[in-house]
């Protein structure tokens, strides 16, 4: 090692950070022998001067010397080092805190402390930081707790209202209500951004970048913001520039929550007028840098308020404006934390505009693989023409500029009189009107024909609603499609197992699917699956367990620590992928599914040697006129692709798995099985979403939330009205569709009689016909009726010890079994029977029992 210099040694001591010091070990004072250069920047004086005349206690706080005095006899004195912190008096007489290591260099000829030597180092920005977060964590965890303790009351609140406003009241009482539900929205808003903000003063808040699509973020946008501007009289503008990527990675959900923030306070702050969003930008070869406007012409923003604009809980007008002043801070935030910018130009009197920058990255698709990946496009636009009849400036303007962006050619009108000489001069393959005057339109059709396909636009109208109807008649389409992959579903509801095959049905896949955690594992033993579809919430094993057993198995013919499992759930407002990572998930998928979403999912997990882009004749859409009372039959049919014959199936599936969960609903509220009720209602929350049920799936939500937070309460309230909704609904669906017939089993020695029961059962049921009891119980485990008429006295096999044997096994237990007997009625009724038929036969009586136990 080599060795330093003396001048070289004092160098380096004079850099370190802090004060080098030596004293002699003379109280009360202990002078000073030696001090570095770093002296100046700790205390603000020389060197010289601290040699000269000043002493170490001269510069500790005069509060502090006794205890320093009592450290230094009860260590340096007994020859032990000493480190501790005290109050430093600069010469301008401020205060530092400094930390101190010293020791004994040199003693006296008794042995006792002669010279100390040791740092000074300022700790004050380091003490004064810990400080702050120990009040910051102090804090957020004092609203986390008051965050619970309001959100639990408050959902019980709006769910209740939210009850209330669908029955019968007084408008009087109707109106109050009204506003007790918009208040209460109102806190809970305020209360999620107070949550917001405490995680993000802690750092705990999570930027989750995940492949997303930007049509199905800015449908979701738009249709929120939708809700929030209507009746409002705002116009509302959407632009997209149908040239940028559809599929990009980032978080998704917090973008969600941004551009809500914005434009919710562009709402909140327009009287008249519009508010318009409009995303833009440049795509490069691995990222794309999106543009996000939103501009409104409200009441803008003063000058001196600018500097403000972003600072937490600041607000401009706080006699007519709600809220507590977070949203734009938490918007501010978020930006930052995903490498964005957020600036602000605004006019007072005149409107605000904000912008936000934010750099997003791409998806790399392999170089021999040409994936298109736009958030829209137009078939052979040059083959389209479009006449545009609309008043509103902004959204007029906003639609001719998409229009261009799509190559697509567009003359617009904005009177009638205009409108009516375009139409019969002009050549069009589409007229697009906007609703206000589409009705009006209607009434005053005659008196000229048209080809141009009419067109009610559905607003704010943007790229990709007017691409989706332009490319209506162009006969073809592409889409991904993956041959030879095999995916396995799990999720015990059946009919969501419907949906969810349906919606893979275009991709041509192998599809397994099971109900249970118990048969999913059993199945990855024996198959070898490309991608697995877990429902996280399931009775008795759920998703969560499922798929951690799975990943820790071994000597499966599937890759069950490598193979992606993407869990299939409804509870998307506070999902976090940690969690979902923590339990061995690859992503998630939200329910009800999203088409595009459920695309993205093949696209990213299916191996591409096993996928392929194909071009597929389009099918012509028939109208589908079925109303169902209590059902958005038409936006039910949209959520699960727009194919009315797996709607209709699911529709059926529903009516028939429907009176089992009110069952079971009922079984856990006098069991008290919160645990499975949970599961059930959950269940009922997203099905009945998926079909379109949508007041049916909020009271579905608001009892599943009440189970998470044990308000046994609010489910006694609610559960018998919820119930009875759910029969009324499912009558309802009854009366318009015909469910699949039920089977109906007939063991019985005698031909007569099962001609007779045969010949009164076949209209309505599928009869499965077997003439002795060992035959019968084989039938019917293989068959599994949803009823059997079984004959009591058979040769062999009575009909007794059949019902015996059916009870034991579990697959037929719950078989619902008629006993068709000559004899007494108590003897059939000792016998578990959920009832009896006396012999002979009357038409109407079979026909009854039989109804009443199958319930049609």
């Amino acid at each position: 090692m080599n060795k330093i210099g003396a001048e070289e040694k004092a160098k380096m001591l004079d850099m370190l950070p802090g004060m080098a010091y030596k004293c002699g070990y003379i109280p009360p004072g202990y002078p000073f022998i030696f001090v570095s250069d770093g002296c100046k920047e700790l205390t603000g004086y020389s060197p010289e001067e601290l040699a000269d005349g000043l002493k170490f206690m001269d510069l500790v706080h005069a509060e502090d010397v006794e205890e320093l005095s009592k450290l230094h006899d009860m260590t340096l004195a007994m020859g032990v080092p000493l480190e501790t912190s005290f109050r430093l008096m600069t010469r301008t007489g401020t205060e530092k805190i400094v930390l101190i290591r010293s020791r004994v260099s040199a003693t006296n000829s008794e042995g006792m402390p002669a010279v100390i030597e040791g740092l000074f180092t300022d700790i004050t920005k380091r003490l004064r930081m810990k400080t702050n977060a120990r009040e910051n964590r102090e804090n957020s965890g004092f609203w986390a707790k008051i965050g619970h303790g309001v959100r639990t009351p408050m959902n019980a609140i709006l769910g209740l209202t939210e009850l209330g406003l669908r029955g019968g009241m007084p408008d009087t009482v109707r109106e109050y209500t009204h506003v007790i539900k918009k208040s209460g929205e109102n806190l809970m808003s305020a209360m999620n951004s107070v949550m917001d903000f405490s995680k993000m003063e802690l750092g705990e808040l999570e930027i989750i970048p995940e492949e997303y699509s930007m049509a199905t973020l800015v449908n979701d946008v738009v249709a929120a913001t939708s809700d929030q501007i209507v009746n409002t009289g705002l116009d509302f503008a959407v632009y997209i520039d149908s040239k940028l990527p559809n599929m990009l990675i980032g978080d998704a959900i917090r973008i969600r929550q941004m551009l809500l923030s914005l434009l919710s306070n562009a709402v909140k702050f327009s009287d008249k007028g519009y508010v318009s969003l409009s995303i833009t930008g440049e795509t490069y070869e691995d990222r794309a840098d999106l543009t996000i406007t939103v501009e409104d012409t409200g009441h803008g923003v003063k000058e001196e308020d600018m500097n403000n604009l972003f600072k937490e809980f600041y607000q401009f007008d706080t006699k007519t404006i709600e809220g507590i002043g977070l949203g734009l801070t938490i918007t501010r935030k978020l930006a930052d934390l995903m490498g964005a910018e957020i600036n602000c130009s605004s006019v007072y009197g005149v409107g605000s505009v904000f912008t936000i920058c934010l750099p997003q990255k791409l998806p790399q698709a392999p170089s021999h693989q040409k994936v298109e990946n736009f958030v829209c496009e137009v078939k052979k636009p040059e083959e389209k023409s479009v006449l545009l009849f609309e008043r509103r400036k902004a959204r007029r303007n906003s639609i001719i500029r998409t229009f261009t962006n799509l190559g697509v050619e567009c003359i617009s009108v904005s009177e009638f009189s205009e409108f009516y000489n375009a139409i019969t001069t002009g050549d069009f393959s589409f007229v697009f009107i906007a609703t206000e005057l589409y009705e009006e339109f209607r009434k005053t059709n005659h008196g000229f024909q048209t080809d141009a396909e009419i067109i009610q636009i559905n607003e704010p109208l943007y790229c990709v609603a007017i691409a989706d109807v332009l490319n209506g008649g162009s006969g073809k389409a592409t889409g991904l499609t993956a041959y030879g992959a095999r995916v396995l579903i799990v999720d015990d509801i059946s009919a969501n197992l419907m949906v969810a095959e349906g919606l893979l049905a275009p991709y041509k896949m192998h599809i397994d699917s099971c109900e249970t955690g118990e048969e999913a594992i059993e199945m990855v033993k024996s198959n070898r699956y490309d991608l697995i579809l877990m429902d996280y919430k399931m009775p008795v094993m759920n998703g969560a367990e499922t798929t951690l057993h799975i990943r820790g198995m071994f000597n499966c013919k599937t890759d069950c620590k490598n193979v992606p499992i993407i869990a299939l759930t409804a509870d998307t407002e506070y999902v976090s992928m940690v969690m979902f990572r923590r339990s061995g998930f690859s992503g998630f998928l939200p329910k009800p599914i999203d088409t595009t979403r459920l695309n993205s999912i093949i696209e990213k997990w299916i191996p591409k040697e096993k996928q392929a882009i194909i071009e597929t004749e389009i099918p012509k859409r028939d109208d589908f006129l079925l109303e169902i009372p209590g059902i958005d039959v038409k936006k039910g049919l949209a959520q699960i692709g727009g194919n009315t014959d797996i709607y209709l199936r699911v529709i059926k599936k529903y009516y028939e798995n429907g009176r089992n969960l009110i069952k079971e609903l009922k079984d856990c509220m006098e069991t008290g099985n919160t645990e499975l009720y949970l599961i059930r209602v959950h269940a009922l929350n997203s099905l009945s979403y998926s079909i379109g049920a949508y007041e049916t799936s909020q009271s579905a939500a608001a009892l599943e939330k009440a189970a998470e937070r044990s308000d046994i309460l609010f489910i006694q309230s609610n559960n018998d009205k919820f119930l009875h909704d759910m029969e009324v609904l499912l009558d309802n669906i009854g009366r318009v569709i015909k469910p699949d017939k039920k089977k109906v089993l007939l063991i019985d020695d005698t031909e007569e009689y099962l001609l007779i029961l045969n010949d009164i059962l076949m209209e309505n049921y599928d009869t499965i016909i077997s003439s002795d009891g060992e035959d019968g119980l084989e039938t019917a485990k293989f068959t599994l009726p949803d009823l059997i008429l079984l004959d009591v006295m058979m040769p062999g096999m009575s009909g007794y010890e059949v019902l015996d044997e059916l009870k034991k096994d579990s697959k037929t237990k719950d078989i619902p079994v008629i006993l068709v007997t000559g004899k007494a009625e108590e003897e059939a009724k000792t016998k578990n029977a959920a009832g009896f038929i006396k012999k002979p036969f009357r038409r109407d009586n079979v026909k009854a029992i039989v109804s009443s136990i199958l319930k049609n």
